[in-house]
């Protein structure tokens, strides 16, 4: 069992659940957003989402996969597990916590969907995260230090955050008070800003298979301990300039997600072999409504 769950306290379960194939075509926004991260508005034990039971699955197992991650996990499963989608309105006693509403999810996907998984550890290929001094951060990656604590956000200090020439306290990205939820935004010339607050190695491996394009998991080998902040902006792969053979003037230097690891978070990607827990679907069901 993951060591997130043993946390969240193990086995739960709504107190009433309703579920009913969405055919509207129409999107309703969840209650929360249904991501890997510990980011979250405390929703009272409300559940509200309309996904196909791919989002339901990876929510519930707070899964955060890469594309060949996830082809191999949905491949033997029927396609409606991906192409239907399903309207669910759930109610948990209590203000539990995201990670505890991903196993009373877990209870009403056996319940419902007739869903049988189990973990297996499986030799994969990945990127090892390691510093590229030891024990040293890079100036977008520190400790991290509260900046808010239920009442006005709190300016970062320069110790800590250091915003552009020019710039005030409440350009910092991401946003004092937004802890633990990764964000993302679209700059100017495709270039992408991703960045979170209050959050480990460990998470912070995890999401860069998906904000960098990798074609493997990343494994936190930092040795770097500790809730931390980072920011990062880069060209994604898919965005940077397709070679010519013709030098040519640009504006400004693209910055690739591999260099902007190394010069701003002062990290990099080192390729290994290592064993990894990996979520088997044994067994699927259509639900029965209500």
């Amino acid at each position: 069992m993951p060591q997130w769950q043993i946390a969240a306290g193990g086995r739960m379960k709504f107190e009433t659940a309703t579920i009913r194939k969405d055919v509207s075509g129409t999107f309703k926004k969840p209650s929360f957003a249904l991501s890997a991260d510990d980011g979250w508005s405390p929703a009272d034990g409300n559940f509200h989402a309309d996904f196909p039971l791919m989002v339901y699955i990876q929510f519930a197992y707070k899964l955060w996969l890469t594309p060949e991650e996830t082809r191999p996990l949905f491949a033997s499963l029927p396609k409606w597990v991906l192409s239907d989608t399903y309207e669910i309105q759930a109610q948990a006693a209590g203000k539990p916590s995201k990670d505890q509403m991903r196993l009373m999810m877990q209870t009403l996907l056996a319940e419902r969907f007739g869903l049988k998984a189990h973990f297996e550890s499986r030799q994969l290929s990945v990127y090892n995260l390691t510093p590229i001094k030891p024990g040293t951060m890079g100036t977008r990656l520190r400790p991290h230090t509260p900046s808010c604590e239920g009442g006005p956000a709190a300016k970062d200090s320069p110790a800590t955050t250091q915003p552009a020439k020019g710039a005030s306290t409440e350009d910092i990205f991401p946003p004092p008070c937004l802890d633990q939820a990764l964000m993302t935004i679209p700059k100017p010339n495709h270039v992408k800003l991703t960045g979170t607050r209050n959050t480990t190695m460990a998470l912070i491996a995890t999401y860069l298979s998906s904000i960098g394009e990798l074609d493997r998991p990343v494994v936190d080998e930092t040795g770097l301990h500790g809730r931390v902040d980072f920011s990062l902006d880069f060209t994604p792969d898919s965005n940077l300039p397709v070679p010519t053979g013709v030098e040519t003037e640009t504006d400004s230097r693209v910055t690739t997600f591999k260099e902007a690891l190394q010069e701003q978070l002062g990290l990099k990607l080192v390729s290994a072999k290592a064993a990894l827990d990996v979520l088997v679907v044994n067994h699927v069901e259509r639900p029965s409504e209500n």
